[in-house]
């Protein structure tokens, strides 16, 4: 039988046409390209920067930890893949979008950055289930046309094609055991799924700290075993301050990850290395005052 190597698939050749090209105004910085119009082009064009605090905490705990490895799920054009490979880190981008993934692959080659997997899958906590891609409607934030277009219903796009999912699980041959991994997650409210589908990885690695955004679980979605192996493996729930350069605040007793129902990004971090964490965030914020 073949093993499940979806990370062997052959990467896109071109962008496609639509798309818009920013140097960013991180350090390191690199030239990040979007798909077109599209939320990310329209953010990191006019700022220069995608979503400020989760990049703060990105780069805080990997630069904290160096030798980790980033696990960039929901990568879409590769932000903080890129990001990643920029620090160094050897990283693993999943995204379910053929046409974002292919951002993040020729964005890695525009910048010469190198070390970067890329896996081509949905994920959920069960392998083998059918998912339609759909487009996706946009709208840019620069135009004042109120009408939405189906940016990804294009040749090459792969809407309409039938992907099946896999468990993060399945990662587990590119990783050691023990390796510190940091787990970039953001897939649109399928956080407690992915999880679910991870539990052998968690146990399998060194999980050092988890970003995800948060809006709590899906009714059907029982968080409260990944929460209990978390916190079994040394991970504690904070929540990232809004425009706090990367500071966080611990959740404690009744205000645990499934309780916080409220938008927010959620950081699982490992209690033994907050300090070299919160050491780098030092250094960081000293650095821009």
């Amino acid at each position: 039988m073949t093993a499940f190597e979806p990370w062997k698939q052959p990467w896109c050749s071109l962008l496609p046409k639509e798309r818009r090209c920013t140097r960013t105004g991180t350090r390191p910085s690199w030239e990040h390209c979007a798909p077109n119009p599209g939320i990310e082009a329209d953010r990191i064009g006019q700022r220069r920067i995608w979503e400020p605090d989760n990049t703060a905490i990105i780069h805080n705990v990997l630069k904290a930890y160096p030798n980790s490895t980033l696990l960039d799920v929901g990568a879409r054009s590769g932000w903080f893949s890129m990001l990643g490979l920029a620090l160094g880190h050897r990283t693993l981008a999943v995204e379910a979008s053929p046409i974002t993934i292919c951002f993040t692959q020729q964005n890695a080659l525009r910048n010469r950055l190198s070390n970067l997997i890329t896996v081509n899958r949905p994920v959920a906590d069960a392998a083998g289930i059918p998912v339609r891609l759909a487009g996706i409607k946009v709208k840019s934030e620069e135009s004042t046309n109120e009408k939405t277009r189906d940016l990804y219903s294009q040749p090459g796009s792969g809407v309409g094609t039938v992907l099946h999912t896999m468990k993060l699980d399945a990662l587990i041959p590119l990783l050691t055991v023990g390796e510190q991994l940091v787990i970039q997650m953001d897939i649109e409210s399928y956080e407690c799924f992915a999880l679910r589908g991870a539990s052998k990885l968690l146990n399998h690695t060194m999980v050092v700290a988890i970003v995800m955004e948060w809006g709590g679980p899906p009714a059907k979605c029982d968080f409260a075993p990944v929460e209990a192996q978390m916190l079994s493996l040394g991970l504690k729930p904070h929540v990232l301050v809004p425009f706090g350069r990367g500071k966080l605040n611990a959740l404690k007793g009744n205000q645990a990850t499934f309780h916080v129902t409220r938008a927010a990004t959620i950081v699982w971090l490992r209690q033994d290395w907050k300090s070299a964490y919160e050491h780098e965030m030092a250094q960081l914020n000293s650095q821009s005052d």
